[in-house]
């Protein structure tokens, strides 16, 4: 099964994509900082990982997404990123 997952860097969306993964399905991880995730990724060894660069706030990239799309059909999509209103959020909401 190909995921599409948003978000996919840290928290949340990294476990999803850490767990499916695992599972061997194929997973589009959608990252904003490629390097940082790459690191993470790397880490786990995730082979059915492919990292794409996707900031949901930059209209190019995920315009750039439609291609990936092209050739690739999705079967599930788990939209995982968000937008903080003042910028990057905070890093604990305690």
């Amino acid at each position: 099964m190909n995921i599409l997952i948003t978000g996919a860097a840290r928290g949340l969306g990294f476990y999803c994509t850490a767990q499916l993964a695992a599972k061997k399905h194929r997973v589009f991880a959608g990252v904003r900082n490629r390097e940082k995730a790459l690191l993470n990724f790397s880490r786990e060894n995730l082979n059915q990982v492919r990292i794409i660069q996707l900031d949901i706030t930059v209209s190019e990239q995920v315009a750039s997404l439609g291609d990936i799309l092209k050739e690739n059909s999705i079967d599930i999509l788990i939209n995982n990123a968000g937008v903080y209103p003042g910028g990057e959020a905070p890093a604990s909401t305690s």
